[in-house]
């Protein structure tokens, strides 16, 4: 199990809650904000990355994207537009400018859509 766990963090699809006086070194695991992102084109019938294309072209008007807006838009639900959103921002097509506070429902509430993803909005 310690190769599996140590294997998917190195991949960046989990986080580990550490845990020095666990056998494991650790006391829970959760799946990183990219692991949807990553894994979703296999086990959902959309694709993360087609997703973020779309997004972009939603947020081509005013060069913004607006989590709650496009939610709006595309009546995906936080659980797909979180997936296609971390893709678009991991693609370079989104770029936050500061680090984004909590929010319980968006990944990533809003960002600039930068000139790559503009040119995938096309």
């Amino acid at each position: 199990m310690r190769a599996v766990v140590h294997e998917l963090e190195r991949l960046r699809l989990i986080v580990l809650q550490k845990d020095a006086c666990s056998p494991e070194g650790f006391a829970a695991i959760g799946p990183d904000q990219e692991f949807f992102a990553r894994t979703d084109a296999i086990f959902q019938p959309w694709d993360p990355q087609a997703d973020g294309q779309e997004l972009c072209r939603l947020s081509r008007a005013t060069r913004n994207f607006d989590a709650a807006e496009c939610d709006k838009e595309l009546g995906w639900g936080p659980r797909r537009l979180n997936s296609a959103a971390v893709e678009a921002h991991s693609r370079g097509w989104f770029r936050v400018p500061y680090e984004m506070a909590h929010n319980p429902t968006y990944v990533l509430p809003w960002a600039f859509l930068t000139p790559e993803g503009e040119f995938f909005a096309e």
